[in-house]
């Protein structure tokens, strides 16, 4: 499987005109695009390390982690109000008065300096923080249909810590809970970021067939593979995902179609 191509260069001349967060996700989706085709540079046996437990590794899973990442920052892009502003630039645009005005007027009586600066912050952030922005992308943003594929793509299973990785997780059930898949996303973009974690699967670095799937009847199946566990008491929290990067990069592309679609109009080229 292939990115449908999305660089400037190889659009027609009429919708070269797009808005600024348009031209930086397009960018954003060449590097995807170009990461992914390394995989096969990288598949090496040899590069594979052996970790507790015979279980083992491999570096590609840094790179798979990596385009989740850098896919995922485009939820936030997309979900952004449409004149996002830094903290400091909403402290001082002459745009931003009525919002300021509304966040003082609602400072609760009485507050010491530190509760109103945290009441502040907690004003802009509502309005303009990566987080509101990343959940509003996908809960206002996506269509239905887009949102239900996202989270039939993500599997979260329970599993005992000392038990057979190959049987026991299963019998200890799923997590069937959109709001737990929401979280999931967001937490991936947000602890590359802030904590270095890497959520990503090291198959392409073995395996020729890791990104394609198994063919069955004319029909290409998509097992689930794990990019991350979580401790939970007694319990692992086994993160699994199917199609990706590909659910993530088609998902994307639909709401930013939309979006270029939406700005020609309003600039009276469609």
């Amino acid at each position: 499987m292939k990115f449908v191509p999305l660089t400037l260069d190889r659009v027609p001349e009429a919708e070269k005109e797009i808005d600024d967060v348009s031209q930086r996700i397009r960018q954003r989706l060449e590097h995807v695009e170009m990461i992914f085709n390394l995989h096969h540079q990288f598949r090496d046996i040899k590069l594979v390390q052996h970790v507790g437990d015979n279980g083992w590794t491999h570096p590609w899973r840094y790179f798979d982690a990596l385009m989740y990442y850098l896919l995922l920052t485009c939820f936030d892009l997309l979900g952004q109000p449409a004149e996002w502003v830094s903290f400091s630039e909403w402290l001082e645009s002459s745009k931003k008065i009525a919002e300021r005005k509304l966040a003082v007027a609602s400072i609760p009586e009485g507050s010491d300096p530190i509760t109103v600066t945290q009441h502040i912050n907690r004003v802009y952030q509502n309005i303009y923080g990566v987080k509101n922005s990343f959940y509003n992308f996908i809960s206002n943003v996506l269509t239905d249909a887009e949102r239900t594929e996202l989270y039939f793509n993500i599997e979260i299973v329970r599993g005992r810590k000392d038990g057979d990785p190959h049987t026991s997780y299963p019998a200890l059930g799923y997590v069937n809970d959109d709001k737990k898949k929401l979280e999931f996303l967001y937490n991936l973009r947000n602890k590359f970021t802030h904590s270095a974690v890497t959520m990503g699967s090291p198959n392409a670095g073995i395996s020729p067939h890791a990104y394609k799937g198994i063919e069955e009847n004319g029909k290409i199946l998509r097992g689930y593979v794990e990019i991350y566990r979580e401790a939970k008491k007694n319990e692992w929290l086994i993160y699994q995902v199917r199609d990706w990067p590909f659910v993530l990069h088609r998902i994307i592309l639909a709401a930013l179609t939309r979006r270029e679609e939406a700005f020609h109009k309003s600039n009276g080229r469609i």
